[in-house]
């Protein structure tokens, strides 16, 4: 098995013991997936942001050949359904984070994230383009659909890829009516129990306000 020299332990700690913001949560267990086997993934990459420092991370770090699998409309949102509109959070509209394809691979130009033999990008909504994606073993799925469709869409279609002891992270699960909906039900539905952990919002200081969660698929 192909694997890096980093201390997976080690690194899960540091999201623990820091405050830390998803963007520091998201470099960090794209660390931790290089003790793993498979893949890294994101569903909903927008402009490139977070996708840019998964790939310098691969780039930097991996000597295994890993790839990034980057998904989205390019198109923004889909039509939200009545599972979004249910709840206090938000519940999304049509067409918002709309970025195109050229804009994201340009952003990762700039940002120095860009190797095409590592990304392969999936442009389409997640019900067409997930399922029938080539990514066979999974260390790191990175979930930022926000609605309930795109977020079941995604990880119905790819959790089952997820090696044991891989991570998945939700990015709006409490901001998003639909992707907290998703997520519960899909839990429930596969009878998973694997502790979901917050990603504080507003550092330095530590405090109650979050929008994403990440937990660990039992090994």
């Amino acid at each position: 098995m192909c694997s890096s020299h980093y201390i997976c332990p080690l690194i899960i700690c540091c999201v623990f013991l820091c405050a830390l913001c998803f963007l520091v949560a998201t470099v960090l267990l794209s660390f931790a997936a290089l003790e793993l086997e498979g893949d890294l993934v994101e569903t909903g990459v927008f402009t490139g942001g977070t996708a840019a420092m998964m790939m310098r991370v691969l780039m930097t770090y991996d000597e295994c050949d890993r790839k990034l699998y980057a998904f989205d409309s390019f198109d923004g949102l889909p039509t939200p359904s009545e599972s979004d509109r249910r709840g206090g959070g938000n519940a999304g509209k049509r067409g918002s984070y709309n970025a195109s394809l050229n804009t994201f691979i340009n952003n990762l130009h700039v940002l120095g994230g860009w190797d095409d033999k590592r990304i392969v990008i999936s442009k389409g909504w997640f019900k067409d383009t997930c399922a029938v994606s080539p990514v066979s073993k999974i260390s790191f799925l990175r979930l930022d659909g926000d609605l309930y469709s795109s977020t079941w869409d995604a990880i119905d279609a790819l959790y089952d890829r997820v090696v044991p002891g891989g991570f998945i992270y939700v990015d709006d699960y409490a901001s998003f009516n639909g992707c907290k909906r998703a997520i519960d039900e899909f839990r429930l539905k596969r009878k998973i129990t694997a502790p979901m952990h917050i990603i504080p919002e507003n550092l330095p200081r530590y405090n109650d306000r979050y929008e994403a969660v990440w937990w660990q698929k039992p090994v």
